[in-house]
């Protein structure tokens, strides 16, 4: 099958699935057995409309089962139901049927190669009127003819005309309710996506992260950003780039409306952009930082409030007016800048050393597990600063290969016994993730950095006040957000 033009960048997408032959067909039999002693029909072509309902319609390459047909005639029945019946429960395909007396649930590539075989009849099964849906589901599932989208839609039609629960509909399809709920998350996807996702372009576990870590806003927001961007969707990073900015985007709105919302209860005003009232990086100048700052500013018409985009995005109180060097907001904001970096630091130099102590006895296989699980999801890798903060506590602790540089230290690790690797393989995780912990620019922790904090703490290691103020301002993002 040849690739189809879309508007993916240009992108020449193709089927990654698609029946090439007629196979067995045990959903059919099954269909067939559910329904009670059903009789084999001779029904003249002509007379049996394809099923606008099923993706499967589209029969491709039939020319070999057409030669086959020729020979040995139709060797499996197709499954049909009556044009009322169908209509019954699908009247707005009315048009679509004509007057044709009736419809094809199952075998569209026996008919189109019976057609091109030159034959005039068709055999097929005749179904009653009910779970018509289900019989078609069944049948492409088995045959492997549907995409994830198209079985995440057939799932969901099945499920809304017949009032199933995830459950019922899981129980009745063959297949487990976790799968299921996958399949019907991929329908939660922008458009541009949704048709990755069917064209076997973006994995649907990619796009199942996708629908579970974020919210709906992101979700709308995410198809703005792809089809203004038009980005290469067979490059996993430029998936997780169009998530990120939208992310992005919806946090700067989502703060900007919480800082009206405070302006105008407060009758002050609000500061959309800072940087262009201010000046770059210029907000920390104008922050009001306690009660009697807020209200001083108040008594002087000089309050507004600001976006806050990082952190736990609550509005930020700042003063309109422009604090002079000497003033002790200026002055203020200086001290604790620096006070926050000095605390920063000494909460680096208790990390480290209590992990010098902790790596010297290797953990068990399931904690080691937990950890290089944890610190491969995030995606840790054993760059310039992992590898060096990695090498400094190995040796400190006395394990592994004793190089005097990072880069000899890095091609000698797999030179060491088995034992011993996975011992540095530990310490490497445990260096990686604590490597996030580190910095300054860093605004909250993310998950696995919370992760890691709680173990070392499991494991006696104390909280500077620092971290426990970056714990609690993180858990309280992660909490906003949820």
């Amino acid at each position: 099958m040849t690739g189809k033009k879309n508007d993916l960048g240009g992108l020449q997408l193709k089927r990654h699935r698609e029946s090439t032959d007629e196979q067995s067909a045990p959903s059919v039999v099954s269909a067939v057995r559910a329904g009670g002693d059903p009789r084999v029909r001779r029904l003249p072509l002509d007379a049996v409309a394809d099923n606008p309902e099923n993706p499967e319609a589209r029969a491709g390459d039939v020319a070999e089962l057409a030669a086959s047909m020729r020979q040995v005639g139709q060797l499996q029945p197709g499954l049909v139901v009556t044009a009322r019946a169908f209509l019954e429960a699908h009247p707005e395909h009315a048009e679509t049927i004509g007057d044709r007396a009736w419809v094809l649930l199952a075998g569209h590539r026996r008919k189109a190669a019976a057609r091109e075989a030159g034959l005039e009849v068709l055999e097929v099964l005749e179904r009653d009127g009910e779970r018509m849906d289900e019989a078609v589901l069944h049948e492409n599932m088995h045959r492997l003819a549907l995409s994830p989208i198209e079985e995440a839609e057939s799932f969901q039609r099945v499920m809304q005309r017949n009032d199933l629960s995830q459950r019922q509909m899981a129980e009745h399809a063959g297949i487990s309710q976790s799968y299921l709920a996958k399949r019907l998350h991929l329908l939660k996807l922008p458009e541009t996506l949704r048709r990755a996702v069917d064209a076997g372009v973006v994995a649907p576990s990619v796009g199942v992260a996708i629908v579970r870590e974020n919210e709906a806003e992101v979700l709308t927001e995410l198809e703005a950003v792809l089809t203004k961007a038009e980005p290469d969707l067979t490059q996993s990073w430029a998936v997780t780039s169009a998530v990120r900015e939208a992310s992005a985007t919806v946090r700067r709105r989502q703060a900007l409306l919480a800082a009206q919302e405070k302006a105008r209860t407060e009758g002050v005003t609000v500061v959309e952009d800072p940087d262009a009232t201010f000046g770059a990086w210029k907000l920390g100048d104008h922050r009001l930082r306690d009660e009697a700052q807020i209200e001083q500013a108040r008594a002087a018409g000089d309050l507004a409030y600001a976006p806050e985009i990082n952190g736990t995005r609550e509005p930020v109180p700042v003063r309109l007016s422009a604090p002079s060097e000497t003033t002790p907001a200026a002055n203020s904001y200086e001290q604790q800048r620096k006070e926050a970096d000095k605390e920063r630091k000494a909460s680096n130099e208790a990390r480290r050393a209590f992990l010098i102590e902790l790596v010297k006895k290797m953990p068990g296989a399931k904690e080691r597990t937990a950890i290089t699980t944890l610190a491969t999801l995030r995606g840790a890798h054993l760059g310039s600063q992992v590898t060096s903060a990695a090498r400094r506590i190995a040796q400190a602790a006395g394990v592994g290969p004793d190089a005097d540089n990072d880069w000899d230290w890095r091609v000698s690790l797999l030179d060491q016994p088995s034992g011993i690797r996975e011992h540095l393989a530990w310490i490497v995780a445990l260096a990686a993730l604590e490597d996030e912990l580190r910095w300054a620019n860093v605004s909250t922790w993310s998950t696995a950095a919370l992760e890691l904090v709680t173990y070392m703490t499991e494991r006696g290691y104390t909280l500077t006040e620092h971290e426990e103020r970056m714990v609690a301002k993180s858990t309280h993002t992660k909490e906003h957000d949820a």
